[in-house]
């Protein structure tokens, strides 16, 4: 029997004509349609196969037409608007990658359409289950495998992010540790490299934090490689008592994360490097918040999205909804972790907690930490005194008056806004 229910993705389109008919064609292409009658094509089997549109909005902006071969440099502006298509649950079988493929597969070379970018997603619980991967984490073993019961969780990557050997790395992750940060990671630069090999570098990282009596701090080694790479990194790491392993997903493959899930006990950390790619344009992509969703089923604990006022381009609307995607109450998948980073300082934690509103976070800070003028032991201690600040509503130059390491990173970040 056919599942009846349906998954909704709601589009941005960019049409120049008519919107109705152009969200008709999204939907055909998407679907049971092609660009003629066929034969096979049936009433009853469009009723039960084909996707419908539910509605078409016009936004009352213009956008610019993303590139056609047929036509000179120079955008043409072309109404916008909001379509949302529902597609049978029975399209799709169990696997994320054919989910994407259905939502936002072929239709970003459609001509009918100027532009379009997938923004969200609903997936009905009958088939989120037959997708799902156990998350066996999430928040609360984060905050177990952290030693932090309450509060923000604060972290940094081990800078400079290439160069350093596993001697340094692991002699730096000490210090960290021994100034009471909660997690350290790999940046997703520093792999398994000839000059840092991955598992030597897990073998001296898990000894120096045995040495110091496993303070709690979580470090997350990145294991991004082949699949069998991934498998074997894993359990060296479990093999040696580490929790924590993280992968550049969208250059792995979803099918491939889900793999490693199936395969590993470890608190899984997805990093989206090279997600800009897809979400960076108005004009073509998809949103982070749409993944995200899928992230969540594929057992992810943690999940990077982003930081406010970071040196990227993402806007706070865009991170506030991946933040939601990952922690709204939902029927299946318990919350994700979210993980705040890039150019995190202590300028930025007030904004952060109100936009957020929620101490589930965990808050990297990179140059944050190891750029404070007095070292990486100041810089963790002024980021905690800031992140304080924010959760308790104090000013943050309220205890910069009292805190000569705040206050020297206060002065130091703010030089270079």
């Amino acid at each position: 029997m056919i599942d009846q229910t349906y998954v909704v993705a709601t589009y941005s389109v960019a049409v120049d004509g008519d919107p109705e008919a152009a969200a008709l064609v999204l939907a055909g292409e998407q679907s049971a349609g092609t660009f003629t009658r066929v034969e096979g094509d049936t009433p009853a089997l469009q009723e039960t196969f084909g996707a419908r549109v539910l509605d078409v909005r016009a936004t009352g902006r213009g956008r610019g037409a993303a590139r056609a071969y047929d036509r000179g440099d120079g955008a043409r502006q072309v109404p916008e608007y909001d379509v949302r298509v529902a597609y049978p649950a029975g399209n799709f079988s169990a696997s994320a990658s054919h989910l994407m493929t259905v939502v936002a597969g072929n239709l970003f070379e459609l001509k009918a359409l100027a532009g379009v970018r997938l923004e969200d997603v609903e997936i009905p619980e009958s088939l989120a289950r037959r997708i799902q991967r156990p998350m066996p984490h999430g928040v609360p073993g984060s905050r177990q495998a952290m030693k932090r019961p309450e509060g923000p969780m604060l972290g940094t990557i081990v800078k400079p992010s290439i160069g350093l050997d596993n001697g340094q790395i692991s002699e730096l992750t000490g210090v960290l540790a021994a100034a009471g940060l909660d997690f350290v990671k790999d940046d997703e630069l520093n792999a398994d490299l000839p000059h840092a090999p991955l598992l030597d570098r897990v073998t001296r990282v898990q000894a120096e934090l045995g040495r110091r009596g496993n303070p709690g701090t979580q470090y997350a080694y990145n294991i991004t490689g082949t699949v069998e790479h991934m498998r074997r990194a894993a359990e060296h790491i479990e093999s040696l008592g580490g929790t924590t392993a993280m992968v550049v997903v969208p250059w792995v493959g979803l099918e491939a994360f889900a793999e490693v899930r199936r395969h590993t006990s470890l608190v899984l950390q997805a990093h989206r490097a090279g997600w800009g790619a897809l979400d960076r344009s108005a004009d073509v992509g998809v949103s982070f918040r749409a993944y995200a969703r899928v992230l969540r089923l594929l057992g992810a604990d943690q999940v990077h999205v982003g930081g406010l006022r970071s040196k990227f381009w993402e806007h706070t609307a865009s991170i506030c909804g991946s933040v939601e995607a990952l922690t709204a109450p939902d029927p299946v998948s318990p919350p994700v972790l979210p993980v705040l980073s890039s150019a995190q300082t202590v300028l930025t934690a007030a904004e952060s907690y109100q936009a957020l509103d929620t101490q589930d976070l965990l808050v990297l800070a990179g140059g944050g930490i190891h750029g404070h003028p007095d070292g990486p032991v100041a810089g963790v201690r002024s980021l905690r005194l800031a992140w304080d600040a924010a959760i308790a509503g104090t000013p943050l130059e309220d205890v910069a008056a009292r805190e000569p390491e705040l206050a020297r990173a206060v002065e130091h970040f703010s030089e270079r806004r």
